[in-house]
């Protein structure tokens, strides 16, 4: 028995020398700063997983750390963490060739790392603990960078590093070694990239935004948001926001990173809404995106309650609804949908750049600047090209609604054209023509239903251009306003029945509104106060005053004052008796406005004694004297 220990002894010491010896040591030279750094890859680490994430760095020092698995090493040789595990002790060892200089920067490049302690070795061997990561206030890094930087001293001795990492929804462990030059002139490149893509983003937003406030369209406003929603993702996902925006609440960022990713898929799914407009070009996709806005708002309800660890995996299935819209948009575009080729395009620089950054997240492509920065790259992309698609769409519906004028034009020359003719063919067949005049009718019909199917097709292009085109609808309100005050004009210089009277002065608040704007043509007045500002009145068309609370009738000091019968009468029997022939009969006017004699008489002496008494109401043309004889005060 006594001639087995040695050989136990040789055993064991075997396994710790092939342990210890699996890990290369990280040779550090000047040649390294040449290059700007020094990656630590898979062969330089020895791992211990931490399953409950309690051990002290006293009790690691003496646990027997193992080399990196195969299936925890990434196609581009870096560390993968593994999901299972909340913790991981990781060590190396470094050791400087000969240099010149001895002072560098040990550099974890991913900012989403939750926690990370590191433990540096002096020169008499006695460890000192560093710790940072997005779970502490920015404030409390050595060095003031996004990423986490650590300074590092080198000498030609070994010196073996441990670092304990929770990696919260980091996946890959990238850290490099880096020279105090090489670290700046990168830094300098870094944050210049990301100013010139955040500049972007902020014209974007800003050009976008004073679209809105122009014009009212709400897809700018999607845009924006949408804007906004990336902009705040990408501040989450590269560490600006933390730095510059909330760096003492270390607990936003992962509640803002996902606001963020939600709000980009439901501004998203807003705006490919009402561009594809899916309503008309594909109804059941339609309700498929109106319900994935529902379910991402649920879904995103849902997780800020439970919370949970692994937001990369959320953010992936965030996807789903970007893949469903872009083959919508394939479709629709295929079915003769043209503006949608911008569309179509801008996606697919998104997804070449979200692919490219997903691909790097799991370690499937190396951790360069380019393939970090891709998803940034993309989404600039994407953003230009959505804002010239909305300017593309936009110029496809006025040149189909050009053509439709056209059309519509077009078919109305031939009308007029076709009425002139029956016309003059009224004038001088007889009836042996009969027949062939109404062959031209039904040639007019046919042409009439030519323009109602044109008329249709305007309408439905003329609703859709109305959304972004406000002033046009101002316009024509404007226009339909002077054809009725033409219409009061024409109907007060000549001598009308009272059905016709009545097609223009149809009711009670017709009346009144025309009271109103004779009234206070000439600005607002309180008669109590002669204040000039008033508010809504109990009465239609009235004015109540701000001041003293005097509400005034549009009747009031008129002629319609306390009427006894209807206004519309009163209006015609005006008109009769002092515009156009005074020399109607009481008897006449009861007939003609079925009212009893003793009020026509009553009413009729009350106007030719108003305007008797008016002067105002003998000058001037007809309508004039008309206007001015509605308003006399019944105390003058």
């Amino acid at each position: 028995m006594k001639n087995t220990y040695p050989v136990y002894f040789l055993f064991f010491l075997l396994i710790f020398c092939k342990t210890s010896m699996a890990a290369d040591i990280v040779m550090v030279s000047d040649q390294s700063a040449q290059k700007d750094f020094k990656r630590i890859t898979a062969q330089y680490l020895e791992v211990y997983p931490d399953h409950e994430g309690r051990m002290t760095f006293d009790e690691i020092k003496n646990q027997l750390f193992r080399p990196l698995q195969a299936k925890e090493i990434t196609h581009s040789g870096e560390f993968l963490f593994a999901k299972k595990n909340p913790c991981v002790w990781i060590r190396f060892t470094v050791q400087g060739a000969q240099n010149k200089n001895n002072h560098w920067l040990l550099e974890f490049l991913d900012f989403n790392i939750k926690d990370i302690k590191l433990y540096l070795p002096d020169e008499k061997g006695r460890y000192t603990e560093f710790q940072s990561g997005y779970a502490y206030p920015f404030s409390s890094r050595e060095i003031v960078h996004k990423n986490l930087d650590f300074s590092l001293t080198i000498s030609d001795q070994p010196k073996i590093i441990y670092a304990r990492i929770e990696p919260g929804s980091s996946t890959v462990l990238s850290a490099e070694i880096k020279s105090y030059e090489g670290f700046i002139q990168y830094s300098l490149t870094e944050y210049m990239l990301l100013g010139l893509f955040y500049g972007i983003m902020l014209v974007m937003i800003i050009y976008n935004l004073i679209l809105y406030t122009t014009v009212k369209e709400k897809y700018y406003a999607y845009y924006v948001f949408y804007a906004c929603c990336v902009a705040l993702a990408s501040m989450c996902h590269d560490g600006i926001g933390f730095q510059y925006f909330w760096p003492a609440h270390p607990e936003w960022n992962k509640i803002i990173q996902l606001l963020a990713h939600f709000g980009l898929v439901v501004w998203t799914l807003f705006y490919s809404k009402w561009f594809l407009n899916t309503k008309s070009n594909s109804p059941k996709t339609d309700r498929v995106i109106q319900g994935m806005i529902i379910l991402t708002c649920v879904l995103l309800a849902v997780i800020l309650v439970f919370k949970p660890a692994q937001l990369g995996y959320l953010i992936v299935a965030a996807a789903i609804p970007f893949i469903i819209v872009y083959s919508v948009a394939i479709k629709i575009y295929n079915n003769g949908f043209k503006p949608a080729r911008f569309f179509i395009m801008a996606f697919s620089f998104f997804f070449l750049g979200f692919i490219v950054r997903i691909l790097t997240y799991f370690g499937f492509i190396d951790n360069s600047i380019v393939a970090v920065y891709s998803y940034n790259i993309g989404v600039v992309l994407e953003m230009i090209l959505f804002s010239v698609a909305i300017g593309d769409k936009i110029k496809t519906i006025k040149e189909e609604r050009e053509l439709a004028l056209v059309e519509k034009d077009a078919i109305q020359q031939k009308i007029i054209e076709q009425l002139h003719e029956n016309e003059k063919l009224r004038t001088k067949v007889n009836r042996e023509l009969e027949e062939k005049v109404k062959e031209r009718t039904e040639e007019v019909e046919r042409k009439n239903q030519d323009l109602n199917a044109a008329n249709t097709k305007l309408k439905a292009l003329t609703d859709q251009a109305n959304q972004w085109n406000i002033k046009l609808d101002l316009d024509n309100r404007q226009l339909q306003t002077d054809i009725k005050e033409i219409e009061k004009a024409r109907i007060l210089l000549k001598d009308v029945r009272f059905d016709e009277f009545s097609s223009v002065f149809p009711d009670e608040r017709s009346c009144l509104q025309y009271l109103a704007e004779l009234k206070w043509k000439e600005g607002y007045q309180c008669k109590k106060c002669s204040n000039t500002t008033f508010g809504k009145s109990k009465t239609p068309f009235g004015r109540r005053c701000t001041k003293c609370n005097y509400d005034e009738s549009p009747t009031t000091d008129t002629l319609f004052h306390r009427l006894r019968f209807p206004i519309t009468k009163a209006f015609y029997m005006v008109y009769l008796v002092s515009l156009k022939d005074n020399s109607l009969t009481v008897d006449e006017l009861s007939d003609i406005l079925s009212l009893r004699r003793e009020t026509c008489w009553s009413f009729r002496k009350k106007i030719l004694e108003s305007r008797k008494n008016s002067k105002s109401s003998r000058k001037g043309t007809e309508e004039d004297r008309w206007a001015a004889l509605a308003l006399i005060s019944i105390q003058s």
